[in-house]
């Protein structure tokens, strides 16, 4: 082997976990990696709180909060509550497949805390604009 076909090949076992991490796939068989997957499925902005994962949506008067587990798949919370700008607190509620509550406008900041079956609480602060 030459020099310059070890030094390439050296190059590309070296990027190989960063090409499965940023499809989302695994080197298991082919099923996803926990925390692998951090793109919105639904328009909004996608956060990591524990285990969990947090798609917040706002959509112009309303914010929109999708939870899943470590694989992406659907989580129903108990409830939560949304602070808006460290002044405004709104309900988040169950509402189909995610939680939902009516925002104030304009607002800059969200504080997050969504109520896991089995008193578990994730929390977070992000930009409501996104």
């Amino acid at each position: 082997m030459t020099r310059a076909t070890a030094v390439i090949a050296g190059a590309i076992l070296f990027t190989l976990p960063f090409q499965m991490y940023g499809r989302g796939s695994s080197h298991h068989g082919g099923d996803a990696e926990p925390h692998a997957d951090h793109e919105p499925r639904h328009g909004g902005l996608v956060v990591m709180v524990d285990d969990h994962h947090l798609e917040i949506v706002a959509n112009g008067d309303r914010v929109e909060v999708y939870v899943t587990d470590a694989l992406r798949r659907p989580v129903q919370p108990i409830g939560g509550s949304v602070v808006f700008d460290d002044a405004a607190r709104a309900a988040l509620t169950w509402s189909g497949y995610r939680l939902v509550a009516n925002t104030p406008t304009p607002l800059a900041w969200g504080d997050y805390e969504v109520q896991l079956d089995g008193g578990s609480v994730l929390a977070i602060r992000v930009p409501a604009g996104k």
